[in-house]
């Protein structure tokens, strides 16, 4: 309702109706210096996440799962062996410390900027190529 365009921020001028709706303090200093507090580069928006941590902190709205089932689709046929179009299926875990990877062939780098400290194994050892 506040980011109808899925742009993971709240426009200056959305953020006392946002604290309104989620019956929250809408007194206009504090709005003003939650404002400032949050914006502190003076851009004119609010990050999610800034506004999450702030207003939410100790709760988590939405766990990321723990393991998942990940497909890839490689449909180069120059990068597989065989020439044929083929699909890898691996499982993804996270896990607690740093999780080392090749950034330049790893599809781990790639899941790592959305899920840190992942995991990842492909079905019979076969790593896919990203190229």
């Amino acid at each position: 309702w506040y980011d109808t365009e899925g742009n993971n921020f709240i426009e200056r001028d959305q953020l006392k109706s946002v604290l309104l709706q989620l019956k929250l303090c809408t007194d206009d200093e504090f709005v003003k210096f939650m404002f400032h507090e949050l914006d502190p580069d003076s851009m004119g928006v609010i990050l999610y996440h800034k506004f999450q941590e702030a207003f939410f902190s100790g709760e988590q709205l939405h766990l990321p799962p723990d393991t998942f089932t990940l497909y890839h689709y490689n449909g180069l046929l120059a990068s597989n062996a065989d020439k044929k179009v083929r699909y890898a299926k691996g499982y993804a875990t996270r896990q607690e410390s740093h999780v080392s990877f090749n950034a330049v062939q790893d599809l781990t780098a790639c899941l790592s900027t959305k899920w840190p400290n992942t995991d990842l194994q492909w079905e019979a050892n076969a790593t896919p190529s990203m190229n």
